[in-house]
Formats: C-alpha cells, sequence, structure tokens
C-alpha cells in the first residue's frame, strides 16, 4: 500500500486513450438508481441495457472496467468525510 494521496498532490495526467470508457461510465451511472441506503452500483443488466439504447458496444475488458468502476464510485461515494483532517 502506498502513502495516502494529500490536497497537494499534483493531479495524473488523464489516460486520453481510454476516455471513452470514461464517458460511457458517466453515461451509465446516472441512470443507475439506488434503493436509498447505499449508492447504487452498475449491474451488467443495467450495462446491458445502457449499451441496447445507446447503441454502443464495449468489449469484454470495457464493459468489466466500467462495472469496476461503479463499485469504486459507490466505495468512494459511501465514505464518511473526517472531521479530524484524517488524524484518527
Amino acid at each position: 500500500m502506498g502513502r495516502p494521496v494529500v490536497a497537494s498532490d499534483p493531479e495524473p495526467e488523464f489516460p486520453h486513450a481510454i476516455g471513452h470508457i470514461w464517458r460511457w461510465f458517466q453515461e451509465v451511472v446516472r441512470g443507475v438508481q439506488g434503493n436509498g441506503f447505499s449508492y447504487p452500483v452498475i449491474t451488467w443488466t443495467e450495462l446491458d441495457c445502457w449499451a441496447s439504447r445507446t447503441h454502443q458496444e464495449p468489449t469484454p475488458l470495457e464493459a468489466k472496467t466500467i462495472i469496476v468502476l461503479g463499485v469504486m464510485h459507490a466505495n468512494i461515494m459511501s465514505e464518511k468525510p473526517t472531521t479530524d483532517g484524517g488524524k484518527n
């Protein structure tokens, strides 16, 4: 495990070669409904519906990446903010 990220760290360069996956993720996650108890994750069914409706054909690897991004997004959004500046 590396050191924690701090606000003064420079932002990493955006990986333009896979920017389309990020844009697809943003489209899909906007349409995912939660249950009110936690942040929603992208399911294979929702991804398939999005692909069908938008006439996109993500490769299996691109689809898996969108699913993983969805889980990561839900986990990050569910984190409780620290009130002590991250000291505890």
